[in-house]
């Protein structure tokens, strides 16, 4: 595949410290100049997250993968006239965001899995008990976050998950903050409802 190629052919040794971008214009004009240490930068930075946040819709990590890569691949393409408006973050959520929303017209409906994501990792070594109800926990969690309704989900996973503030996922969605307030609230009531047990 073309981004895994673009990806592994970077010199590791580039990547310092020092050469790590200090903002979002300096990332932007470095990726402008066709420093792929840059680029690769930015993929390595929100590739994880936006795969998670595509997942929670399609629930297929494969496909969560391409849809997300896919985005990557045609900044690549791109990247000498890429300017794009406002962050990178909010500017590859909603890139991603629209990536998936063709890829559910044209294909989702005959790719559907069951696949979950990773187990989690913890540094701590838990005892067997600890570790199945760390396993019940996460499944009960993540089957409260799939039953909610779609638009409280997916702000959710915004907020919470990929950590935009209030403002910026309504600026996403293209909601109001006082409903993505109440959307919070009424996920907040809805998990706590479905994780009493664990209480």
């Amino acid at each position: 595949m073309l981004l895994s190629f673009l990806i592994n052919s970077v010199d590791k040794e580039l990547i310092e410290k020092d050469s790590i971008p200090s903002s979002d214009t300096e990332l932007i004009k470095r990726i402008n100049d066709n420093d792929i240490a840059a680029f690769e930068f930015m993929f390595k930075s929100y590739f994880a997250p936006l795969c998670n946040f595509v997942y929670i819709r399609i629930r297929n990590k494969d496909n969560a993968k391409e849809i997300v890569q896919e985005v990557f691949v045609n900044i690549y393409k791109n990247r000498e006239h890429w300017s794009p408006k406002g962050s990178i973050k909010s500017y590859l959520y909603k890139a991603v965001k629209n990536q998936m929303i063709n890829w559910l017209k044209y294909a989702g409906n005959s790719k559907k899995s069951d696949i979950e994501p990773d187990d989690l990792k913890t540094k701590n070594e838990p005892n067997p008990l600890e570790l199945y109800i760390q396993k019940e926990l996460r499944e009960a969690y993540q089957k409260a976050v799939s039953d909610l309704p779609e638009k409280c989900r997916e702000i959710l996973v915004l907020v919470k998950d990929q950590g935009f503030s209030y403002k910026e996922a309504a600026a996403l969605q293209n909601l109001s903050i006082k409903t993505v307030e109440s959307q919070m609230r009424l996920a907040f009531q809805k998990l706590r409802k479905a994780l009493k047990n664990f209480n």
